[in-house]
């Protein structure tokens, strides 16, 4: 039997596109991203609006809190070295037991420590926007 005379393949709908499903956003990532755009908000509003007032130590605050919040996170999380990785890439010199606590102790400081991230992220994105302002923005556009 040829195929255009079956019924089946006729009956068949045919799909050229077919997109993915979109995953549902839990409400903990979302409560993330909006307290991370509110701080990038608060943080921007106060790195300029501070020195107009007369406060002109901010940026070496920011500089120095997001350079010390920094190290304290690469330090605390141990420099991430059992991120990606399975009992069966760590030594063989340590028991089975052992390598698997290893991971999970990883895990567990890499969720303790994300609310670090909470505001380094912003500290780095305000003077991603303050090197954007003094040199790629002319001159005369904001004066």
């Amino acid at each position: 039997m040829l195929p255009h005379t079956d019924k089946e393949f006729i009956l068949k709908p045919i799909r050229f596109f077919n997109p993915p499903k979109r995953a549902d956003v839990s409400p903990t990532s979302m409560r993330r991203m909006l307290f991370l755009i509110a701080n990038t908000v608060g943080f921007a509003v106060l790195y300029y609006l501070l020195p107009n007032l007369g406060f002109f130590y901010l940026p070496h605050i920011y500089l120095i809190g997001g350079g010390a919040l920094a190290i304290w996170y690469v330090i605390y999380n141990r420099g991430f070295n059992t991120r990606g990785k399975t009992a069966d890439m760590l030594p063989d010199e340590l028991p089975l037991e052992q390598r698997e606590k290893l991971i999970a102790e990883g895990k567990q400081r890499a969720q303790r420590s994300a609310w670090a991230l909470l505001i380094l992220l912003p500290i780095v994105f305000v003077f991603l926007l303050d090197t954007v302002y003094l040199f790629l923005i002319p001159e005369g556009l904001f004066s």
